[in-house]
């Protein structure tokens, strides 16, 4: 596919890589002395509808989460 975020403001990338890396050791931190399931992140700056049929293709299971940011935040951030 490329890189689906190469039209995404650098700020917007970086805020977003920052909420993946915290979910990402959250969801580690959350089977603490268990086997950690296969974890993969994905960013994309796209539609999300059409991006996430894409993606749950290929997937046993899609995780899609809110960061609780209000009206103006997902104008500025998006809503997914």
């Amino acid at each position: 596919v490329g890189q689906l975020y190469k039209d995404m403001p650098d700020w917007q990338k970086d805020i977003a890589d920052s909420v993946l890396a915290h979910a990402r050791k959250t969801a580690s931190e959350s089977v603490e002395g268990l086997e950690a399931p296969e974890v993969r992140t994905e960013l994309a700056y796209a539609n999300a509808v059409s991006t996430l049929i894409a993606a749950s293709r290929q997937a046993q299971m899609v995780v899609v989460g809110s960061q609780g940011i209000g009206a103006l935040g997902r104008l500025l951030l998006g809503s997914v």
